[in-house]
C-alpha cells in the first residue's frame, strides 16, 4: 500500500512511521505527567521514574545473537533454509553481515511476491524453485540441522543437486552448487514448480 504513494522511496519505510509514533507517544506522556502533577514533588518524581522504568522493562527484549555459519561461503547468492518467515530471515540477514555474500533471504517492510512464492514452494517440498532462482549462478544453500524440517530439506536438495559438493558440520549442511552454462537470468519460482493456489 505504501509503495503506491507518490513520495520518495525512503519515505515509505514503515520504521519511519514507527519513529513518529514513538515521538507522539512521548509527547502525550509528558503532557499527561504535567496534567497529573502540575507541581513537581518527590512523590511525582518517584512516580515518573517508576513509570519510565516500567515502560523500558515492558519494551526490553532479550534476543539471542544468531550463531554464524561455521564455514566460509563464496557463492554468488546464499540461501539459508528453512525459510518460513521473519524470524529465520532476520537471523540470516544478521549472518550475512559476517559472510558478506548476497543473500536470498530477507525481511523489510516490503514482501515481494516472488519471495512469497519461493517460500510457498519450499513449504510444499518443491526445491526446484532454487534452480530457477539461481539462474546458472553458483549458490550456497545452508540447511540448519536444528530445525525439524532439516532432514526433509536435506534429502530434497540431495535429490535435486546430487552432483553438487555437500559439506557437513554439526550445525549445518551446505550444498555448494557451481555455476552452470544455463541461462544466467533468474526465473520466477513459478516457472520451476508450477503455479500454486
Amino acid at each position: 500500500m505504501l509503495a503506491l504513494l507518490p513520495v520518495p522511496a525512503h519515505d515509505r519505510v514503515p520504521a519511519l512511521f514507527g519513529g513518529i509514533e514513538v515521538l507522539c507517544l512521548a509527547v502525550l506522556a509528558a503532557l499527561a505527567v504535567k496534567r497529573l502533577a502540575p507541581q513537581p514533588t518527590r512523590r511525582s518524581h518517584a512516580a515518573v521514574v517508576l513509570l519510565a522504568a516500567a515502560i523500558v522493562f515492558d519494551g526490553w527484549a532479550f534476543v539471542p545473537v544468531p550463531r554464524p555459519v561455521p564455514v566460509a561461503l563464496d557463492a554468488d547468492p546464499v540461501i539459508e533454509l528453512p525459510t518460513r518467515g521473519w524470524v529465520e530471515d532476520a537471523a540470516a540477514m544478521y549472518r550475512a553481515t559476517m559472510h558478506r555474500r548476497p543473500l536470498v533471504n530477507g525481511y523489510s517492510g516490503y514482501f515481494p511476491p516472488h519471495y512469497a512464492q519461493l517460500q510457498r514452494d519450499l513449504r510444499n517440498g518443491c526445491v526446484a524453485s532454487l534452480d530457477g532462482l539461481r539462474g546458472g549462478r553458483s549458490l550456497d544453500a545452508v540447511v540448519w540441522r536444528a530445525d525439524p524440517d532439516a532432514v526433509r530439506i536435506d534429502a530434497a536438495l540431495h535429490e535435486l543437486w546430487s552432483t553438487a559438493r555437500r559439506e557437513e558440520t554439526p550445525d549445518v549442511v551446505i550444498y555448494r552448487v557451481p555455476r552452470s552454462a544455463s541461462d544466467p537470468t533468474p526465473q520466477s519460482p513459478t516457472a520451476a514448480c508450477g503455479a500454486r493456489p
